[in-house]
């Protein structure tokens, strides 16, 4: 009996940690076959394992002497909660679109209570083991998942570098997170072998022109990190320079149908959220994504009549980009508080030589930078298959930066 206890204890970790890492782990796995398993009625199996997860957390973070708040995050989730409230009250929109849309803020709202509620340094510090752990099993799932579809799939090398090819989307972002973990941790020379095969993957997985910004962005910063201050004004200068050149240079890549309906799509909305809004007023939820304007716009341009031939996508399909689709919710310039918590974050970055250095700050700079990349252009927080590792390395950066020093 007492074996079988011990198989089933979460030391070293507690429950909710343990839990939460199971869940992600999950999610890597099966992707969007397990976040969308749907059990029954209107309960998916993710969501209701991640709410049930998140009130037992919220029981224990009440419960805590020492509780951190993070104002403002709070602040945002607090807007949020006036302005779902709003679009409950004066039906702005279907109630299930209502839901659906404010589900974003769920899963912030609700990472926040599961990290805060067991968080401590050495939490902490299996919170980047397991993050890292995560980048290395993404990279060895996409290498096993090529090779797998090379002998069993017919015609696989004639879309290997223009079809969807990931594992799972959860999969793409654990890769920013792997070649952050080789540029810090690694000093062997076949590193930069393993670095230029992840680079080949970003070519053949899909997504090329915003996972190669993203996998050149980590690449660049930990060159930033480690330059003279000389070195840094040109890395800055090449930081604008390379996704410009890139977008005339490449244009299969960066000028293509997906790219070409991510500018129409954002420029539009830009113009709805600081015109119509004024950039401080939210839409609250409920209402249409896309405007009639932007629609049209995709209609002429790249011929791609996507939301007119489907009517429900113009409530869930938002912008491709998280962070407009906060701040078209609650207001654009309040996007800016999820900044102010990462501020000795950015002192470090731009100031590296004369602050208190370590590995796992230089690895978790890299895996955030590599990750809000990449939710700048797609759908990552409003979804349950990738928000979670976002917000877990969101938290493990803020608590590494502004609570407590790591154990060792």
């Amino acid at each position: 009996m007492s074996k079988l206890k011990k198989l089933f204890s979460p030391a070293p970790l507690g429950h909710i940690q343990m839990f939460l890492f199971i869940l992600i782990e999950l999610l890597l796995i099966f992707g969007k076959e397990f976040s969308k398993f749907h059990v029954a009625g209107p309960f998916y199996l993710y969501d209701s394992l991640f709410i049930l997860l998140t009130l037992v957390a919220g029981i224990f973070f009440l419960r805590r002497p020492d509780k951190i708040w993070i104002g403002p995050f709070l602040l945002i989730l607090g807007l949020s909660v006036i302005y779902v409230g709003y679009s409950f009250a004066v039906s702005l929109g279907p109630v299930n679109y209502i839901i659906r849309q404010y589900a974003l803020f769920v899963y912030m709202g609700g990472m926040y209570l599961l990290f805060f509620s067991y968080i401590s340094p050495k939490a902490n510090e299996y919170n980047i083991k397991f993050i890292i752990l995560m980048g290395m099993a993404a990279f060895i799932l996409q290498i096993g998942y090529h090779i797998y579809n090379l002998l069993f799939k017919a015609g696989f090398l004639e879309g290997f570098f223009s079809q969807f090819n990931y594992y799972t989307l959860l999969g793409i972002m654990a890769l920013f997170v792997f070649e952050a973990y080789l540029l810090v941790y690694i000093h062997k020379w076949w590193k930069w072998i393993v670095l230029l095969l992840i680079f080949f993957l970003t070519l053949t997985i899909g997504h090329p022109s915003s996972v190669i910004l993203a996998t050149l962005m980590v690449f660049g910063s930990y060159l930033f990190l480690h330059s003279r201050t000389s070195i840094k004004w040109m890395l800055g200068i090449a930081a604008i320079a390379v996704p410009v050149a890139l977008f005339y240079l490449v244009p299969s890549h960066f000028q293509d149908h997906n790219a070409l309906w991510r500018i129409i799509y954002w420029k539009y909305a830009m113009k709805d959220i600081l015109v119509n809004y004024y950039g401080f007023i939210g839409h609250g939820f409920g209402l249409k994504y896309i405007t009639q304007e932007a629609m049209d716009a995709l209609r002429n341009v790249i011929n791609s009549p996507w939301f007119e031939v489907r009517p429900e996508e113009q409530y869930i399909t938002p912008m491709h980009n998280s962070f407009i689709t906060i701040g078209y919710h609650i207001g654009f310039v309040f996007v800016f508080l999820l900044l102010i918590p990462l501020k000795k974050m950015f002192v470090y970055f731009f100031n590296r030589k004369n602050q208190e250095t370590s590995l796992q700050k230089d690895f978790i700079v890299l895996s955030l930078i590599g990750v809000v990349v990449w939710t700048n252009f797609h759908v990552v927080l409003e979804l349950p298959h990738s928000s979670a590792f976002f917000w877990l390395i969101y938290f493990t950066t803020i608590y590494l930066f502004n609570f407590k020093k790591l154990t060792t």
